[in-house]
């Protein structure tokens, strides 16, 4: 009964979580402090350490943190197809890696500049009205040291959802 409870009030919160992320979207004005808002509750619903949200520069050919815990935008700029952000944004599908460091794509040098260590990433794209690719959210290290799961896969593509609209709003 106690698992049944849990798995309940995960729910619950998950729900609570987007709901709270409508809200803000039906209210926002400004894009910024929208994108801030999805990423910090994707990350902390997703009981994640950091999260980012990556845009693409369709003309360079890059995606550019426009929003990331802990650091300033535009700070990293990654090419599509190139690391895991990358790699999303170039096959259009969600990635679960649950050791980043056994994972080819992903690049530790990041790591070493910042002391950051990434353990785990999921990380999903953002697609616009008629499927163009925005961008991708990412989170990294889910709490406890864990994997992220299935069920965070889900959760992030409706934060990825919600991201999406956002800059398609912002756009028009």
């Amino acid at each position: 009964m106690e698992g049944v409870t849990a798995t309940y009030a995960r729910l619950v919160r998950n729900l609570d979580s987007l709901l709270e992320v409508s809200k803000a979207m039906a209210a926002a004005i400004d894009l910024d402090p929208l994108l801030g808002i999805i990423q910090s509750k994707a990350t902390e619903v997703m009981e994640a350490e950091r999260g980012s949200i990556f845009i693409l520069d369709e003309g360079a050919g890059t995606l550019w943190n426009r929003v990331s815990g802990g650091l300033a935008p535009g700070v990293v700029r990654v090419a599509v197809g190139t690391g895991i952000a990358g790699h999303v944004a170039k096959s259009g599908r969600p990635l679960n890696i649950p050791d980043a460091y056994a994972d080819p794509r992903f690049n530790p040098e990041f790591d070493r500049q910042t002391g950051f260590r990434t353990r785990s990433v999921l990380c999903a794209p953002l697609f616009g009205h008629g499927g163009t690719l925005l961008g991708v959210i990412q989170v990294l290290n889910k709490a406890g040291g864990g994997a992220f799961t299935r069920d965070d896969e889900v959760l992030l593509e409706a934060f990825a959802a919600h991201a999406a609209l956002a800059l398609d709003r912002a756009r028009l």
